[in-house]
Order: C-alpha cells, then sequence, then structure tokens
C-alpha cells in the first residue's frame, strides 16, 4: 500500500465511524508529514507514491490503534 493509498483509506474509515482525521504535511522533520487519527497519531514519510514496507506499516496502524482489516 502506498502512503496516498493509506490516507484515502483513513479518511473513509474516519467518516463511517466519525473520528476526526487530519493529515499535515509540515509537522514532521525532513518531508514527513503526521497523520492524527481521532486522539492518536503516527507520522508518514515524504515519498507518499511509494509502498510502504509492511512491517512499517503495522506499526503506524498499531500506533493509529487499528487493525489492518479495518482498511
Amino acid at each position: 500500500m502506498t502512503g496516498n493509498e493509506l490516507l484515502r483509506r483513513l479518511r473513509r474509515l474516519a467518516r463511517g465511524t466519525g473520528v476526526i482525521f487530519e493529515f499535515d504535511p509540515s509537522a514532521g522533520k525532513g518531508g514527513h508529514g503526521e497523520i492524527r487519527l481521532g486522539e492518536r497519531y503516527t507520522m508518514l514519510r515524504s515519498a507518499r507514491q511509494k509502498e510502504i514496507p509492511t512491517g512499517t506499516l503495522r506499526g503506524m496502524l498499531s500506533q493509529l490503534d487499528i487493525s489492518p482489516r479495518d482498511l
């Protein structure tokens, strides 16, 4: 899954569950951006067109308290 695809899926999930979703590309260092889903947050690397490694994606979802099945 690419970074852009992750953002689309998280937006859809937030709309469906009524949770606030925000993405701030200027909140991180070196081009990384911050994803906020309710009270939780994680960082997304700057190259949003590239595939996110499986372990990294699982870690990000864990930080957001989301199961991969929820996406």
